[in-house]
């Protein structure tokens, strides 16, 4: 895993890194202690959602995170090994992120199997706003999490955006 540092913050203490991919651009949040937010692509500058926090030039951790995204985009397995901050989630939902992060590149599982992983039975829903606010998506990979019955349920980027993902998951060397 690449090295922390370099990150030189301003203000509240957090940066911005922007990622060019063939998807889009891909805006990340990111803390002294690590990545923060993962944004979905966008098509432009003028459509990212943090444009108050200071841009930052890129480090090790940022370059890493950004080949390995190029990686999985074009379907090679591709672990994020990047440092999270979770500061802002709740004890519940780093729970739940923790057990999503449990799920191996291709696999999937319901709600209701995280939430029995967590030893919360019963507590599908509960699973789901808590992924539904996931701040890391594909780092957290909660696209990997399913309705009971296999079908394609809640994703902040939308279905089709999940579908992709887990199509090309799917069809990876």
């Amino acid at each position: 895993m690449p090295k922390r540092g370099n990150m030189k913050f301003i203000g509240d203490g957090y940066a911005r890194y922007v990622m060019h991919t063939d998807w889009g651009l891909w805006e990340t949040v990111w803390s002294d202690a690590g990545l923060v937010v993962l944004e979905f692509p966008v098509a432009g500058e003028m459509d990212l959602q943090w444009p108050n926090i200071p841009l930052f030039a890129g480090n090790d951790l940022s370059s890493h995170l950004e080949k390995a995204l190029k990686l999985y985009l074009k379907g090679v397995h591709t672990v994020f090994a990047v440092p999270l901050d979770l500061r802002n989630c709740t004890p519940f939902q780093k729970k739940v992120y923790q057990a999503a992060c449990g799920l191996g590149y291709g696999e999937t599982a319901s709600y209701g199997d995280i939430a029995r992983r967590i030893g919360k039975p019963g507590g599908a829903r509960a699973v789901g706003q808590a992924l539904s606010k996931n701040p890391l998506p594909l780092v957290v990979p909660c696209h990997r999490v399913l309705g009971a019955d296999g079908a394609l349920t809640g994703f902040g980027s939308g279905l089709n955006m999940k579908k992709a993902l887990l199509l090309l998951e799917s069809s990876a060397d």
